[in-house]
């Protein structure tokens, strides 16, 4: 009888070993996917951030044509509808 539960309490102690190593790899492969879902998000926030710089940049580029220059500029002519 003792025999038997030695060897019954040997193959638990055997498998629960082996679940632990088992969790130590998938809580290796969790932090793995965390630093790239991270990196990813991070990815993500520079798109975002260079699109809005480029939008910024462009709108300080208007040109405007077929719009007569002038050349002393006055509050009231900038006001003016042109007539």
């Amino acid at each position: 009888m003792r025999l038997a539960l030695e060897t019954r309490i040997n193959g638990v102690e055997h498998r629960v070993d082996r679940l632990g190593h088992a969790t130590e790899g998938a809580g290796i492969a969790v932090a793995e996917v965390t630093s790239r879902v991270e990196h990813w998000d991070q990815q993500d926030k520079f798109r975002e951030d260079t699109r809005y710089l480029k939008s910024r940049s462009m709108r300080n580029k208007l040109i405007f044509t077929d719009e007569p220059e002038i050349m002393v500029e006055t509050p009231k002519s900038t006001e003016s509808d042109g007539n």
